[in-house]
């Protein structure tokens, strides 16, 4: 309201302009019902008055003719009585006729006085006459009070009205000059000037107009500049998309919430077989090629199987096979939902070519049993060679002998790596199988342990198994008894003689759900902060000196796959002492069918990829 002093002054006299007429309309109306009720009712009382002392003075001629009758008052005393109210009416007269019928009687009350024999006939003739003349007169002026009442209301819903359609025209004034502006700025803005351009505003008429087109253009002034700076930004963030778009090897397409094409990769065009400017901006459905024509155009295999993935419900990841260039190659596909101010706004598709991946997976493992083929063979031979050597061990000189031996600990470290290296080869979650059944570990634990403990003790070593209550699990007994072999016999080895190994087994709860947690914790002197990290990759851990001494083959690698193969994990952490803690865990079987459920839903989520 600051900003517009004058139409706030304006308004604020408007206002109160209209207030007064109606205070003065109001005033006036009722002093005139005032004094149209007053002055009828004060000339009624007057003759009133005139008809009361003529009634009395008949009733003084009556008292003298009969004084028997009136004893109140003396002959003397009524003829006073008599001129007292003929005095009174004389005084009163207030119609035209009454000053007659008072000299009347008058006259005949003079001669009622005189007479030896009084008659009062005359003398009430005249009371009489005095009396309807002031009857009369009372009822004509009440008749004329209300008239002039009448009169006076009229007049005044007059001034009401008029005071009420003065007031419509003066707020209509007001409202012009605050609605006609705002009307006209608003057609004008309603026909979408385009911002960054003048605002064609009509001249103003008054200073309150002035002030709002002043401050509509300035706003209308600064909105251009927002919007040619946005509309900069959207083009800079544009170029960016295009060119993050063009360098990424990663097939990309994305609807909108109506099915439209609203983003597409350069790969993703190569893969549809159409340009840019034939896709962006249409409906999906149209661009998928679903005729029997014996020619099909190129990408329209893709297109169909791609459609596959978009108008399924799912959401998730699979392997499709596309063709590309003519050639056939294998895509990971990616299906999202875009989410904007949380509610869907449309659908992410993301291919991953992952044909070399494919391939190089296939190499590897031929690769991996044609060595582990190839190594087999000579390894057994070296080793029957060297135990025959062995047993001729009394034929041969000292040296030899320590040569002998030298033989027979590299070929047994030998078989050790080749029998990793085919462990390796053929233990990975996805190509392991397993021959589950239900066990209570807890007693399996302590079954395993037996001849580990022989070896502590001849060490000087301590092994200990804690456990809590019962745990059952669903394990392969011999793919399992090897993990914790291999995770007992390595801490065995890294704890020096008088220090302790301890296994334990307890139920652990995360995330609300329970799971069983084995570890192996010892003593040793731990592993080096730099191997933390590849801790579990193969071949990938050096010798250190002062560090574990027997991490440099397969076993922990092989171990993570069996943890996984059961659907469990396996970490490792530091240890309470300084040493290695390494921690399994596991499903419960109580769970199993939680577990096979929620293997349900995960497939559920899968998208089906045909």
């Amino acid at each position: 309201m600051s900003a517009l002093p004058s139409l706030h002054r304006r308004i604020r006299t408007s206002f109160l302009r209209v207030v007064f007429l109606f205070w003065c309309t109001g005033m006036l109306m009722l002093a005139a019902v005032w004094f149209t009720g007053r002055l009828p009712l004060q000339m009624v009382r007057l003759n009133y008055d005139s008809i009361v002392w003529a009634s009395e003075m008949e009733r003084a001629c009556d008292a003298l003719l009969a004084p028997r009758l009136y004893p109140e008052r003396t002959p003397a005393g009524w003829r006073a009585f008599f001129e007292d109210n003929l005095e009174r009416a004389e005084q009163n007269v207030t119609e035209r006729d009454e000053g007659t019928a008072l000299a009347y009687v008058r006259s005949a009350w003079e001669e009622f006085q005189k007479a030896e024999r009084p008659d009062a006939m005359a003398v009430k003739a005249g009371l009489r006459e005095l009396e309807r003349i002031n009857e009369k007169g009372l009822f004509q002026r009440l008749d004329a009070g209300l008239r002039w009442r009448d009169a006076v209301l009229l007049a005044g819903g007059l001034g009401l009205l008029v005071v009420a359609v003065a007031s419509v025209f003066v707020a209509d004034a007001v409202s012009a000059r605050i609605a006609h502006p705002l009307r006209r700025a608003a057609e004008l803005l309603r026909a979408r000037p385009v911002p960054g351009r003048s605002l064609s505003l009509p001249e103003p008429q008054t200073l309150d107009v002035r002030v709002l087109f002043d401050e509509l253009t300035r706003q209308w002034d600064w909105l251009g500049e927002l919007d040619a700076l946005n509309v900069q930004r959207l083009l800079e963030e544009k170029h960016k998309l295009e060119l993050v778009l063009e360098s990424v090897e990663d097939a990309i397409l994305a609807l909108d919430a109506r099915g439209r094409v609203l983003l597409v990769s350069r790969r993703m065009l190569g893969i549809v077989g159409m340009s840019r400017e034939e896709i962006e901006g249409r409906p999906w459905h149209e661009l998928t090629f679903s005729g029997n024509l014996r020619k099909r155009p190129e990408g329209a295999d893709n297109r169909v199987d791609l459609d596959k993935l978009l108008s399924s419900p799912a959401r998730g990841e699979c392997e499709i096979g596309l063709t590309e260039e003519g050639e056939h190659r294998a895509f990971r596909a990616r299906s999202r939902d875009l989410i904007i101010d949380g509610g869907p706004a449309g659908r992410l598709l993301l291919l991953t070519d992952v044909t070399e991946k494919a391939m190089r997976d296939t190499l590897r493992a031929e690769m991996m049993d044609w060595i582990g083929h190839e190594l087999k063979t000579p390894v057994q031979s070296l080793g029957l060679a060297s135990d025959l050597l062995n047993r001729q061990r009394e034929d041969v000189d000292d040296s030899l002998g320590i040569l002998i031996d030298t033989v027979r600990q590299d070929t047994e470290r030998l078989r050790a790596v080749v029998r990793q290296f085919m462990d390796i080869a053929g233990m990975t979650p996805a190509m392991l199988r397993l021959f589950p059944e239900r066990v209570e570990l807890g007693v399996k634990l302590d079954e395993w342990l037996a001849p580990f403990r022989l070896t502590a003790r001849e060490k000087g070593q301590e092994l200990v198994l804690t456990r809590d209550n019962p745990v059952f699990v669903n394990i392969d007994v011999e793919r399992f008894a090897w993990l914790l072999s291999n995770l007992v016999s390595n801490a065995l080895r890294e704890t020096p003689p008088g220090r302790r190994v301890e296994v334990g087994l307890r139920t652990a709860r995360d995330a609300g759900k329970s799971h069983a947690e084995m570890s192996v914790e010892d003593e040793g002197p731990g592993i080096a902060p730099e191997q933390e990290q590849r801790l579990f990759q193969p071949y990938s851990h050096g010798l250190t000196k002062g560090t574990r001494q027997g991490l440099a083959g397969l076993g922990l690698a092989i171990s993570r796959h069996l943890a996984e193969a059961h659907g469990g994990a396996l970490r490792y952490e530091r240890g309470a002492h300084g040493g290695a803690r390494f921690v399994v865990e596991l499903p419960l079987a109580d769970e199993e069918a939680n577990g096979k459920q929620e293997e349900e839903d995960d497939a559920a989520q899968r998208v089906d990829c045909g």
